[in-house]
């Protein structure tokens, strides 16, 4: 699989998602929803950031409101953007800091590859919430993206 292709995959799901919990009233309903979906734009920023050796602190549980998550919209492009640059680099190993202070090392593509995952794991919580309020989350499945795409 291709990595683009991955990213790809990432920001459809997080676009539909995004949508859903406007259409379906989620974001006001459960405000969890908000929390886990700025996360998992938040995240993308901080690790967009380790990759490029930005020094810009970026708050990993932003506030859970209405406001953030229509920020998150513009940010979640501008990441998206910010990920398949970094695809260039893919072989490239880079040092940073954990939320702990602690150093580690990867290299790009293994960040890339954490940071889907990683939206993946929020997402699936966001679509449980969704279904224990009686609401119908969007198939988010990677065979559905593949398919719109054809």
């Amino acid at each position: 699989m291709k990595l683009e292709q991955l990213l790809d995959y990432d920001y459809w799901a997080n676009k539909r998602l995004y949508v859903q919990l406007w259409r379906q009233n989620a974001a006001r309903e459960i405000p969890q929803t908000i929390s886990l979906f700025s996360h998992i734009i938040a995240a993308q920023t901080i690790w967009c950031n380790r990759m490029e050796g930005v020094d810009e602190p970026v708050d990993v549980w932003p506030e859970a409101d209405l406001l953030t998550l229509g920020k998150a919209e513009a940010e979640m492009i501008l990441t998206h953007e910010r990920l398949k640059n970094l695809i260039h680099h893919s072989g490239e190993v880079f040092s940073y800091k954990n939320s702990r202070g602690e150093v580690f090392e990867n290299t790009v593509e293994e960040a890339l590859h954490h940071i889907v995952i990683h939206g993946q794991h929020h997402r699936a919580q966001i679509t449980l919430l969704m279904r224990q309020h009686d609401m119908s989350p969007p198939p988010l499945d990677y065979i559905f993206y593949l398919r719109e795409q054809q």
